[in-house]
């Protein structure tokens, strides 16, 4: 499923073959739990194996939930 966003800091070049692979169950949980119309991913590595963290607006830090979901990795 394609999901509309837009890059705020950083490039597009923040994973590895544009792709970021989450388990579909695992995401709809944590985007049951925001209020907001809007979410950010924060992607820390290339390799888009490391977590990433999701939050209720584009700071780390704040009042709102956050949550951690591990990429899964996809075969080639």
């Amino acid at each position: 499923m394609t999901v509309p966003s837009a890059i705020i800091h950083g490039s597009a070049d923040v994973l590895e073959k544009g792709l970021l692979a989450l388990n579909p169950v695992f995401l709809l949980d944590v985007l049951g739990t925001f209020t907001s119309d809007t979410i950010t991913l924060h992607i820390r590595r290339a390799d888009g194996l490391k977590p990433v963290l999701l939050t209720q607006g584009p700071d780390m830090a704040g009042a709102g939930y956050r949550h951690l979901l591990m990429p899964v990795r996809l075969g080639n």
